[in-house]
């Protein structure tokens, strides 16, 4: 046996106890008191939004956040933060397209026809 298996042994035995010792009721208690109230959860899942496309989180997250706050009536504002998270995404692509052409034709042309 490998020291390599036994220290990965060993980390995934660790974080099983911890998981299993730690309680999530302190977790679950902000989320409940920050959903308690509709605009705190709002100005929330609007904060979510803005880093969401930064730091790559799928959309399915923040849908499932507004979704335990809102429930079902959370829907409309749902798919509002997440077509306002798609756009940063494309916008410093396209930016960057621009940048990366810069004089060669041949790139110029994979660009005007991914465009088209």
């Amino acid at each position: 046996m490998n020291r390599r298996s036994v220290v990965g042994g060993v980390g995934v035995a660790v974080v099983v106890v911890v998981a299993w010792l730690v309680s999530p009721d302190p977790a679950v208690e902000t989320l409940e008191w920050i959903a308690a109230d509709p605009v705190r959860f709002g100005l929330l899942a609007i904060g979510l939004a803005a880093v969401r496309p930064f730091l790559a989180w799928p959309t399915t997250l923040l849908a499932v956040v507004v979704g335990f706050g809102y429930g079902w009536v959370g829907v409309p504002f749902a798919a509002l933060l997440l077509t306002a998270t798609a756009f940063p995404p494309y916008w410093l692509a396209k930016r960057g397209r621009v940048h990366l052409t810069g004089g060669s034709r041949t790139l110029a042309r994979v660009s005007e026809t991914a465009d088209r």
